[in-house]
């Protein structure tokens, strides 16, 4: 009751609308916007291991005493990121919301092989990643090996015997594949070939097997004296056994002084009784004293 006596009267507008409601997301709109939000934070997560990974590759060949610790770092470090990108496909809290969003579209079924999948990815790409590192980390060790090998002050030449090579009659051949060990002095015709003038030493020692006498010797052949050779060493073995061939070696060395130009080689009865089972039965060498 109103003060002047008459009754309050409260009016109502039954034509007016009533306040706008904002409109609800529907469930599919959910699911996207939860799907993102998930798919954004593993994108980022890997972007940053990736990032991460990079840096201690680089820092591997910055430093070489840690390279051992770096490697395994690396390798545990790409295995968690992915472990975490499947411990957050795979359990909750967060993407919960993410696989129930999944589960619209997808069975349980489909999930579990998504996450095998995904975590089979993992470790190959783990081990991969380590592989590789080891990988280069010998390469680059056998690189800085060779390089710290100590380069010879003076001339020298030692040569094997070898399934690719061919002999003469009466010359025996040297292999070149095994990376012979040659400085100041080249291997040309079957002949090593003096490049610098001095003394050096001289040796040669063949293995055999013969019914008769078998000889061995070293020889010189110079420029002045084109078509003839000049023999600087020798020996001659009798076989006892004229029926059976009797296996044996011969051993020869010697030093003489060489003009550049100059080329040795080794000189048998016959090539065919050689015997060539081991490639350190045969050899052929000279340095400079």
């Amino acid at each position: 009751m109103a003060e002047d006596g008459y009754p309050s009267v409260n009016l109502m507008d039954s034509h007016a609308t009533c306040p706008p409601v904002p409109p609800r997301l529907s469930q599919g709109q959910q699911c996207a916007r939860v799907g993102q939000k998930a798919l954004f934070i593993l994108v980022s997560v890997a972007l940053c291991g990736m990032i991460v990974e990079a840096c201690l590759i680089h820092r591997l060949y910055q430093t070489e005493c840690k390279s051992a610790h770096i490697q395994i770092i690396v390798g545990f470090f790409c295995f968690f990121t992915f472990y975490v990108l499947f411990s957050q496909l795979a359990y909750p809290p967060m993407v919960i919301a993410f696989t129930s969003a999944c589960a619209c579209s997808q069975t349980k079924n489909k999930q579990a092989q998504l996450r095998g999948k995904l975590f089979l990815f993992s470790l190959q790409v783990t081990s991969a990643s380590i592989s590789k590192i080891i990988t280069e980390q010998e390469a680059a060790t056998a690189a800085k090996l060779r390089s710290c090998v100590i380069s010879p002050f003076k001339p020298l030449a030692h040569l094997t015997d070898g399934q690719d090579v061919v002999h003469a009659k009466d010359i025996m051949a040297w292999s070149t594949d095994a990376d012979p060990p040659l400085y100041k002095i080249d291997y040309k015709d079957r002949s090593l070939v003096i490049q610098k003038e001095g003394y050096y030493y001289v040796y040669s020692k063949v293995s055999f097997s013969d019914t008769g006498i078998f000889h061995h010797r070293v020889d010189l052949r110079i420029e002045k004296f084109t078509g003839k050779s000049i023999n600087l060493l020798k020996s001659r073995k009798y076989s006892n056994h004229f029926k059976h061939p009797e296996q044996s070696n011969s051993y020869l060395g010697g030093v003489f002084h060489f003009s550049k130009g100059d080329a040795i080689f080794v000189k048998v009865s016959n090539t065919s009784k050689i015997v060539r089972q081991d490639l350190s039965e045969n050899v052929f060498g000279a340095y400079m004293i």
